[in-house]
């Protein structure tokens, strides 16, 4: 009986050094607010968009990204029409084209600890990833500012 109850002890410490290895080593998106609100995403897709429209062009512009470790990477760019903030050079590397109607800036693959974002709802951000989409000023308030970034939960 004292084996027994051995081995299901050490069955039930593995089990859970298993389970704590795999949420240990799960990407989250972390999302902090200036208000001090603080959102986690598990990050279950290839790839993550920020879509918003743009202030002074009124059309919309979708940034996609990925994740390298902890580094968010910008992969492509699509904006509807050519104005300001949109490349005015083409880097080496990156591949151009339009599609569906869109100007599509691709193999970006631009690398940033964080993305800081001011939040409207005169022109509201969402984040989209595995086919939903999040419109961050209903979580996160009007006129605030968030801070996204990549992260392992308990890194």
């Amino acid at each position: 009986m004292h084996k027994m109850k051995k081995k299901a002890w050490v069955l039930i410490f593995s089990l859970v050094l298993l389970i704590m290895f795999f949420i240990s080593n799960r990407l989250y998106l972390i999302i902090i607010s200036s208000n001090e609100k603080t959102i986690r995403i598990p990050y279950f897709s290839d790839t993550f968009s920020i879509i918003f429209i743009h202030s002074s062009e009124k059309q919309p512009w979708e940034n996609i990204f990925g994740i390298n470790e902890d580094k968010l990477v910008l992969k492509t760019m699509k904006v509807a029409s050519i104005g300001p903030g949109v490349p005015s050079n083409i880097e080496d590397g990156w591949k151009v084209k339009i599609k569906d109607g869109f100007i599509v800036y691709d193999k970006i693959d631009k690398e940033f600890e964080f993305l800081d974002i001011k939040l409207s709802k005169i022109s509201p951000h969402y984040l989209r990833m595995g086919g939903k989409k999040i419109n961050l000023v209903s979580i996160f308030g009007d006129n605030t500012g968030i801070r996204i970034r990549a992260k392992k939960l308990f890194n």
